[in-house]
């Protein structure tokens, strides 16, 4: 019942001009037809143990020593606004979009393959000078694709709480990797924990969603749920930019609308071959490989990538 609520609150929003209309975000559902969030939204986030305000100015605002900028685009109390600034998956570019849960904050991120806090963390506390949890709360997902199903996404929920010097101070995770779980703890336990079936025989029994949020309250802090999400008082949008001021980047873009569309592949192994590009160049007759692959999907792309297919392709031929 809440969620219907929730969604014919949105709906309107989703249709209407807004706010959103000035970002560049193809008009595309972050909630399906049955009112549910698109499965990229909410797999991770971040929280930070400071009120909304705080967090924006500190975390919002910040120049970081790997070369990127960050800023605060817009601040809204319309969750449709906040979702729509999460529709587009960009790269190296990410958007934020913070959520105030009265002593601690949320943040989204729009991650290429679904919301994730893992690179974040360490500048949240710097900036903010506080504790920081990054939190993995996902169900595998699955698709059909050439008549067959296939899995999406694996299962993980992983708690991993952050000290003022950006050390863990304890880790608890449990994930599907590839058809095979892992359980980890690392760090003191809190009181909590001693309920949590930790010596249960099978490794995905011993950390599940019910205790994942669990250990988040017993902490202080709200896990950030559907429900929670889309009946916040406030957002925050933000975004961070790699290069100089005023530039914009040429790596390519998909809408959550892609996902399951011959763009989607086309972005991926698009991202693929840039990021090797830029890391590993030694590695450049792969990207050849993955731009080639990331045009036969998507033509259009064949501009974009042309500069470095060629750099790619030099490379190549001398090694």
């Amino acid at each position: 019942m809440i969620l219907r609520r929730a969604w014919h609150r949105i709906r309107p929003a989703l249709r209407m001009p807004t706010m959103a209309d000035a970002l560049p975000v193809a008009e595309v559902p972050a909630l399906g037809p049955d009112g549910h969030l698109h499965h990229l939204i909410l797999p991770g986030y971040g929280l930070i143990e400071a009120p909304f305000e705080r967090t924006v100015e500190r975390f919002g605002n910040q120049q970081r020593a790997n070369g990127r900028r960050m800023s605060v685009v817009a601040t809204t109390s319309d969750v449709a606004v906040a979702l729509r600034h999460l529709e587009l998956r960009s790269h190296p570019d990410t958007r934020y979009v913070a959520v105030d849960l009265g002593g601690w904050t949320a943040v989204l991120t729009n991650d290429t393959h679904g919301s994730d806090f893992h690179d974040h963390h360490n500048w949240a506390t710097r900036s903010v000078g506080v504790r920081v949890i990054r939190v993995v709360d996902k169900v595998a997902e699955w698709t059909k694709r050439d008549g067959r199903r296939r899995r999406r996404s694996f299962d993980a929920w992983i708690f991993e709480l952050y000290g003022l010097d950006t050390e863990p101070i304890r880790t608890v995770s449990s994930s599907n990797d590839s058809d095979r779980w892992a359980f980890h703890l690392a760090g003191e336990p809190f009181p909590i924990e001693a309920t949590f079936p930790y010596d249960a025989p099978r490794p995905r029994d011993r950390f599940t969603r019910k205790q994942l949020r669990a250990l988040i309250k017993a902490i202080g802090a709200t896990p950030l749920t559907e429900r929670v999400l889309l009946n916040a008082p406030r957002f925050a949008l933000m975004a961070d930019h790699w290069g100089a001021a005023g530039t914009a980047s040429t790596w390519p873009t998909y809408t959550l609308g892609q996902l399951d569309d011959a763009g989607f592949m086309a972005f991926d192994w698009a991202i693929r071959a840039l990021r090797t590009m830029q890391d590993h160049p030694g590695y450049a007759s792969t990207a050849v490989l993955a731009m080639e692959r990331a045009i036969s999907y998507q033509p259009a792309y064949e501009p974009i990538l042309r500069d470095q297919l060629a750099r790619a392709r030099r490379i190549a031929s001398r090694t």
